[in-house]
């Protein structure tokens, strides 16, 4: 009988753990389906709050950088204007400040003139005489009762003009320019192949769009009415507008879309190629332009949508799976023990969701914060730097309108206003490149250091107060990204030449030595040095040394540097110079096709260096 009874219980409770089992597999199924359910849900929440953040940064910024251009489209025609006899000298020096720099896109601006049939020979015998010495107007045979010719003009594309040149020939400029005359205002055009990109291959071609401002000029005895026109490549724009702004994260369509009864002309699209791209819902927000309206479609790429933590739910539903197979394999073979089984079934989901819990939140606080610092950088880029140009320019403006009639005091306040924008300008142009040096990819192509270290010398050398001893030793070729790279080399000479006690001769010296996997670069000075205890710190963000203070500077410019370094997968430190002055030192990866470095001096600077070392001088090169 007690056999009986022992071999009676078991399958009793063989039952009741199968049971006990399937209800904890249901439970732990239902957990992690409903824990993925929440999760794909907060991750699709997330998804579209963030593309509706990068879609305000991404409108906040196109309309930003189109009320500059029109801005500056504005103050151009202004300073034309106030001219009493404009030629084409003061056009040019007028219109000096476009630059792809300032404006990027921009092909060239040209002032054009209203010609009817009969007036092409006065005409072009006037503007001539004002220094548009080859102007020779070429009429188009449009069938329009008026020509508009370009009788001055600035190109920023070499061997490209538009100088004489009869614009009616674009439907699109026609109307931009008649909008701007009857309004009084700056008017864009449609968007339209340029004139002087219509010989260019068919893949080479960018859809373009023109800015017109209506002016009146005094020129050759008469008062000219016509228009200040600036012509954009709509690719280009945009590419320059959005790199600091969407960092990957977008892709966005420009569209035009203010013609009724017209389909919606796409401006550009960046990035131009976005593999990758999510299918989500794109945001559209509409743009003033000029008299215009555009349209900006904005989708996420793969690294924004929900694609980007795709995997986050399956982890989480397979861990629950898991965790219920495990649970419910130790309720079958401990039957006898249901209470506690169970018991531990609670307390290990009960950890599970308070662990994913935690870890959205911290999840969340980062991609806030680095949505913020990108945010911050793309504002800084545009919207603190556009006031900045546009007050440089209205006080070189000033200062041309009142000439020599300006009194001394005042052409100092002059001098220290434009100081003061010179300091504000390097400032954040130092903070926008701490803030990217840690994002940007580096481009990863072959770089002659020696060449890349002439052209900087060649560049800093000239600020210099006196002409500094350099000397150049022989540099390889090493792999990296030739924009940090002369960033990263800027800042070193730069620093060189600089940090120097009054009355000592600027030096510096740069030499390169293979190490394992690549070089280790020296950029060897005679400056005022750095004190042992804090060469360790100088490479932090806003940190300078005790004896930089009395000269100028962000603090920012060797935090670059470390960033640019880390960048490349290499290191970068400072020692003291033996004899006085400091030695800094970073190591770049080697150019695995090159072999070793080159001396670029004749023999005879070569064999004559032991003596000048030994003497404690430098050889002058670059």
């Amino acid at each position: 009988m007690r056999r009986r009874g022992v071999e009676g219980g078991p399958p009793r409770r063989r039952g009741q753990a199968v049971l006990l089992a399937a209800a904890v597999v249901l439970l732990g199924l239902t957990a992690s389906g409903v824990t993925v359910a929440l999760l794909q849900r907060q991750q699709q929440r997330h998804a579209a709050e963030t593309l509706d953040r990068h879609t305000d940064l991404v409108h906040r910024a196109v309309v930003g950088e189109t009320r500059r251009y029109e801005d500056a489209l504005r103050d151009l025609a202004a300073a034309l204007a106030a001219q009493e006899n404009l030629t084409a000298a003061d056009f040019a020096a007028i219109t000096s400040a476009v630059t792809r720099e300032r404006l990027s896109g921009a092909t060239g601006v040209s002032f054009a003139v209203p010609t009817q049939p009969g007036q092409l020979a006065g005409v072009q015998a006037a503007w001539r005489r004002q220094g548009s010495t080859g102007l020779r107007l070429r009429p188009a045979a449009t069938g329009r009762p008026e020509h508009r010719f370009a009788v001055v003009s600035r190109s920023l594309d070499p061997g490209t003009s538009v100088l004489g040149r009869d614009l009616t020939e674009s439907q699109q400029s026609v109307e931009a320019m008649n909008l701007a005359r009857r309004t009084g205002a700056p008017a864009a055009s449609h968007t339209y192949v340029l004139l002087r990109d219509r010989t260019l291959p068919a893949e080479q071609r960018q859809l373009s769009f023109q800015l017109a401002a209506p002016v009146r000029v005094r020129a050759a005895g008469r008062a000219w009415d016509g228009w200040l026109i600036m012509a954009m490549r709509g690719r280009d724009f945009l590419a320059q507008t959005l790199r600091q702004v969407a960092l990957g994260q977008v892709r966005v369509l420009l569209l035009d879309e203010d013609r009724a009864g017209v389909p919606s002309t796409p401006v550009a699209t960046w990035p131009a190629r976005a593999p990758g791209d999510a299918t989500g819902r794109a945001r559209e927000v509409h743009v003033p332009v000029a008299q215009r309206n555009w349209t900006l479609l904005v989708r996420p790429t793969a690294a924004l949508g929900e694609g980007a933590f795709a995997s986050v739910p399956l982890l989480a539903g397979a861990a629950g799976v898991l965790v219920t197979a495990l649970l419910s394999g130790l309720v079958l073979v401990l039957g006898w023990s249901r209470e506690r089984a169970l018991g531990a079934v609670a307390e290990a989901t009960a950890a599970l969701h308070a662990d994913i819990a935690r870890r959205e939140a911290v999840e969340a606080r980062l991609r806030r914060r680095e949505a913020e610092l990108r945010g911050f950088a793309g504002v800084a880029a545009h919207d603190l730097k556009a006031p900045l140009a546009v007050t440089g320019g209205r006080l070189e403006l000033l200062e041309d309108e009142l000439g020599e009639g300006l009194s001394p005091t005042a052409s100092q306040d002059l001098a220290r206003a434009r100081a003061g924008l010179a300091r504000m300008d390097r400032l954040i142009s130092d903070l926008l490149a701490y803030a990217t040096a840690d994002e940007a990819e580096p481009r990863r192509e072959r770089v002659d250091l020696g060449a890349l270290v002439a052209e900087v010398l060649a560049e800093r050398s000239g600020a210099a107060a006196e002409p500094p001893a350099v000397t150049v030793g022989a540099l390889p070729t090493v792999v990296g990204d030739l924009g940090m790279l002369r960033q990263l080399l800027g800042n070193l000479v730069g620093n060189a030449l600089k940090y120097v006690a009054p009355g000592q001769r600027p030096a510096v010296t740069v030499t390169a030595a293979a190490v394992p996997g690549g070089w280790r670069v020296t950029v060897a000075d005679r400056g005022i040095g750095i004190p042992a205890d804090q060469r360790a710190i100088v490479f932090d963000a806003f940190q300078r040394a005790d004896g930089a203070r009395n000269y100028p500077g962000t603090g920012l410019g060797l935090a670059i540097c470390h960033r640019i370094v880390e960048r490349h997968g290499g290191a970068i430190g400072v020692v003291e110079n033996p004899g006085g002055g400091s030695v800094f030192w970073f190591t770049l990866p080697a150019d695995p096709v090159a072999g070793p470095p080159a001396d670029p001096r004749p023999a005879d600077a070569r064999a004559a260096e032991p003596a000048r070392a030994r003497n404690g001088t430098y050889a002058g090169a670059g």
